[in-house]
């Protein structure tokens, strides 16, 4: 549900867990990472985006942005580039 929210626009605010949030998020750029665990931390920056609606917007409209790197044309194109290495790489070898 992050990459559906930051696809609409919606910036996230997320821990900063191992692996998943930070992977996706350009924290204080289109988001907001917290340390893991430190829910005092997540509230303080909700609320910071909740009051402050010109960074909600410009926050909101580079997650948008960001998420373009997952559409389908570009993970078929990334998968077509695998295939094809994969198909040389055959080829070299038979």
């Amino acid at each position: 549900m992050l990459m559906e929210a930051m696809a609409n626009g919606l910036p996230p605010v997320a821990f900063a867990c191992p692996c998943g949030p930070k992977d996706m998020i350009h924290n204080g750029d289109d988001g907001i990472l917290c340390e893991n665990g430190n829910t005092e931390r997540l509230a303080e920056d909700i609320c910071q985006l909740i009051e402050n609606e010109p960074l909600r917007k410009e926050m909101g409209q580079k997650a948008t942005q960001s998420m373009k790197q997952f559409s389908l044309e570009n993970i078929m194109h990334q998968w077509n580039g695998l295939f094809q290495e994969i198909d040389k790489k055959h080829a070299k070898e038979a």
